[in-house]
């Protein structure tokens, strides 16, 4: 899946079309999800938002990991401190 992406990603950075590159960055940064096997790294690349160029919010991104098979066994990992509240 990797070299296929990196392939999309140069055909469509050939095109030079400036305002297409940022989305198909943030796509190629959200195959990651996919790609990675660590729970840690997968939480990791879900709040490195700078990332996805401002084109996905983090809701968003918690929804595609959700589609992976083994988020049930990862889930409690990449949500971690995200349904923590602190009352100050």
């Amino acid at each position: 899946m990797g070299g296929d992406m990196n392939a999309y990603y140069d055909f469509i950075t050939s095109l030079r079309q400036k305002t297409i590159t940022p989305y198909f960055l943030a796509l190629k940064s959200l195959a990651n999800l996919y790609i990675i096997e660590s729970a840690t790294d997968i939480k990791s690349l879900i709040h490195d938002l700078e990332r996805y160029h401002g084109l996905m919010r983090i809701e968003d991104l918690f929804e595609f990991a959700a589609c992976r098979s083994d988020w049930p066994v990862i889930k409690k990992v990449v949500q971690k401190d995200m349904t923590d509240c602190c009352i100050m």
